[in-house]
């Protein structure tokens, strides 16, 4: 392009050669303000995955209360055994796995119930009374089913409420049942 073309560009917006300072001023701010808007909308892109993340993960979790619950009718504690028998009752929703924690007067004990069979030293089905831990396989309830279990606490002194807590896809939902009335079987 022609050095005149440009000049008389320049000139009817009211930019002249001449001011080489003001003209290199306005670079200036153009630049920075293109920066901003720059990092600006990386910032905001970054913080709208995490807001997305999160929220996908508390709609997933709170879909879980009052669909996986402790059956109160069905939890109990044999004292002269040390063992603490409870149910678990299972709505329609998917689950990896759920931690269950008995809590006592000095401390607590937990198990985590898998959605794929597994055997314990401390926890079996209800309906393996009388076999040894660690021999009877067994897993979460299925969608809208319920499942008893017996767990050995005989190092959990009075123990006065069972709490669960599950997982699903990867990630620990927190507590959605808790109940503090254990009874004596």
């Amino acid at each position: 392009m022609d050095k005149t073309f440009l000049h008389k560009v320049f000139s009817k917006l009211g930019i002249s050669f001449s001011k080489k300072r003001a003209l290199s001023q306005i670079v200036a701010v153009v630049l920075l303000i293109s920066f901003s808007v720059l990092a600006f909308l990386l910032i905001s892109q970054v913080v709208l995955k995490l807001v997305h993340s999160q929220l996908d993960k508390s709609k997933v979790c709170s879909e879980l209360r009052n669909n996986v619950l402790i059956d109160r009718a069905n939890t109990c504690y044999n004292t002269s055994s040390g063992e603490i028998q409870f149910g678990i009752i299972r709505k329609n929703v998917d689950l990896d796995s759920l931690l269950v924690t008995i809590s006592g007067a000095d401390n607590s004990h937990s198990f985590t119930i898998n959605e794929t069979p597994s055997t314990s030293e401390d926890l079996k089905p209800y309906d393996s009374v009388g076999s040894s831990y660690g021999t009877s396989h067994f897993s979460l309830p299925s969608k809208n089913s319920e499942k008893s279990y017996i767990g050995n606490v005989i190092n959990v002194k009075n123990p006065y409420e069972i709490d669960i807590g599950p997982s699903v896809k990867g990630k620990f939902c927190g507590i959605v049942d808790s109940f503090l009335e254990i009874n004596t079987c």
